[in-house]
């Protein structure tokens, strides 16, 4: 009973769609969690290095959306933000340093403009609504807010459409 529903939509939400991306989180995130393999449990001082380890990557996204490679960027960041999720289950962030590296990679995934990234709209938004569901840190509400009115009229019915399909499973 290990595989429950609840675990494989959770892991679906974190993973289930990264085939569809034009580039893969995949190989982005077997880098970044390749940092945190251990067994153990971080305590609230280890949360301080962590924080320096994530934070490195979110620059070397904004690095990658600078040289106008917006789909490596898009993919590195979601990966990352797997990587983070998985992450907080076994690490205390007591003094928040981890949830603050969080704010700026999340906030720079929602700015990388679609249209440069290749990705379907529909895939993206349905990856997004999925993660947004299952993450249970409030790692991502303070960014959410705002971002949902910028949509255009069919992103937006796209969205609806996805979310009714969530509640109706």
């Amino acid at each position: 009973m290990r595989n429950t529903p609840r675990k494989r939509r959770f892991d679906h939400a974190l993973r289930g769609y990264w085939d569809m991306f034009p580039v893969s989180p995949k190989s982005f995130a077997k880098t970044i969690g390749a940092h945190f393999r251990s067994k153990t449990f971080y305590s609230k001082n280890a949360s301080f290095g962590i924080a320096r380890t994530l934070e490195g990557y979110v620059e070397e996204a904004k690095k990658l959306l600078g040289a106008g490679k917006a789909a490596q960027a898009q993919a590195l960041l979601r990966g990352w933000m797997t990587v983070i999720i998985e992450l907080m289950a076994k690490a205390d962030d007591s003094f928040g340093s981890i949830g603050m590296s969080f704010d700026e990679g999340f906030k720079t995934y929602l700015k990388i403009p679609l249209d440069q990234t290749g990705i379907d709209e529909r895939v993206f938004f349905t990856d997004l609504l999925d993660f947004l569901i299952w993450e249970d840190y409030g790692l991502t509400d303070k960014w959410i807010e705002g971002y949902f009115r910028g949509l255009s009229e069919g992103q937006a019915d796209h969205c609806r459409e996805d979310h009714w399909r969530h509640v109706s499973t």
